[in-house]
């Protein structure tokens, strides 16, 4: 795995000892009507833990703490849908991106860009060698943070999540036919 600038942070792997740490940065990083529930975060970690990283960051003590997550979910469709979110298909080609979270301590430092481009350039790309794109709906305001780490925007999202307007954005493999 990539290592982030500064030597205490690094990306790995998520395990199921995870799951309350994860939770706990969802439910402060996604408004109330947005925030993935535990068990909705519990299934994705277990049906789709290869399409999980964490970020961690190395405390003064040498303990860890986890700062910061990707994660998404394997579909056939092109186009994100409230049915091709709710779901995990193991064979699928696209992943769809259900969640980008860096403790708020440690946002705006280059983390998120960081965990994105090792998520999506190392990480997914080796645990998913039938991907052929990623997906994501995003606000108006993070539409650049999703741009600069090669996101190109689709348009507005026909996805209903929570009270705010998202965009569609759509990501390809260095060397996929669609890049």
């Amino acid at each position: 795995m990539e290592t982030y600038e500064e030597p205490n942070i690094f990306f790995r792997p998520v395990s199921m000892d995870d799951l309350d740490r994860i939770h706990a940065l969802e439910a402060a990083g996604y408004a109330q009507d947005e925030a993935a529930s535990r068990q909705q975060l519990q299934f994705r970690l277990e049906q789709a833990a290869d399409q999980f990283l964490v970020a961690v960051q190395q405390t003064p003590g040498g303990g860890l703490e986890l700062i910061g997550f990707c994660c998404g979910t394997l579909s056939n469709a092109d186009t994100l849908t409230e049915d091709s979110m709710a779901s995990h298909d193991p064979a699928g080609t696209v992943l769809a991106i259900h969640s980008v979270c860096v403790t708020e301590s440690m946002r705006r430092q280059g983390v998120a860009t960081r965990l994105l481009r090792t998520y999506l350039n190392q990480y997914v790309v080796a645990t998913t060698p039938q991907l052929t794109a990623a997906v994501l709906i995003a606000k108006s305001q993070l539409i650049g943070l999703y741009a600069a780490v090669g996101f190109q925007l689709i348009g507005p999202s026909s996805v209903v999540h929570g009270k705010d307007q998202w965009f569609e954005m759509r990501w390809s493999p260095p060397d996929s036919a669609e890049g």
